[in-house]
C-alpha cells in the first residue's frame, strides 16, 4: 500500500482526449494549414510579393539573407509564446492537477500556437529561397 501511495496509484490515469476536442483541434489545424499554404503558393506564383518584401526587410535589419532571417525571427517570436504557455501550463498543473483534455485550459492554446509557428518558420525556410540551391545545399537523393 505504501508503494501505491508513493507512485500516485490513487490518482486516475490520463484519460485521453474527448472526440469533440479532436474535431476542434483537427479543424483548427486545417484552417492554419490553408492560411499557411495559400500565401506561400501565391508567393511562388508571383502573385504575393509582400512575403518577399517582408523577408527582404527582415534581411536588411538582421544583415543575413531574408530567406533565413524571416523564419528565424518568426521562430524566435513563436518559441517565446510557446514557452510562456508551457510555464503557465506547468503552474496550472501544479495547482490543479491533471486536465480533463488537450483543450482544457488556455495555456494549451499558447503552446499550440507556438508549435504551429515553429512549423511555419520551417516551411518558410524551405520555400523562400529562389533559384538554384547554393553550394552549401545538401542534395537528397
Amino acid at each position: 500500500m505504501l508503494s501505491a501511495t508513493l507512485f500516485g496509484a490513487s490518482n486516475p490515469p490520463a484519460g485521453g482526449a474527448a472526440i469533440s476536442d479532436v474535431i476542434y483541434a483537427t479543424a483548427g489545424a486545417m484552417v492554419a494549414t490553408v492560411l499557411l499554404f495559400g500565401p506561400v503558393l501565391l508567393y511562388k506564383l508571383g502573385r504575393f510579393p509582400a512575403l518577399g518584401r517582408l523577408a527582404d526587410f527582415d534581411g536588411r535589419i538582421s544583415g543575413i539573407p531574408g530567406w533565413a532571417s524571416l523564419p528565424g525571427t518568426l521562430l524566435m517570436g513563436t518559441l517565446l509564446i510557446a514557452v510562456f504557455g508551457m510555464y503557465w501550463d506547468i503552474s496550472l498543473h501544479i495547482d490543479q492537477g491533471r486536465d480533463p483534455g488537450p483543450l482544457a485550459n488556455p495555456a494549451h492554446y499558447f503552446i499550440l500556437f507556438g508549435l504551429f509557428g515553429l512549423f511555419t518558420a520551417g516551411f518558410l525556410a524551405i520555400v523562400l529561397p529562389e533559384g538554384r540551391p547554393s553550394r552549401a545545399a545538401v542534395r537528397i537523393v
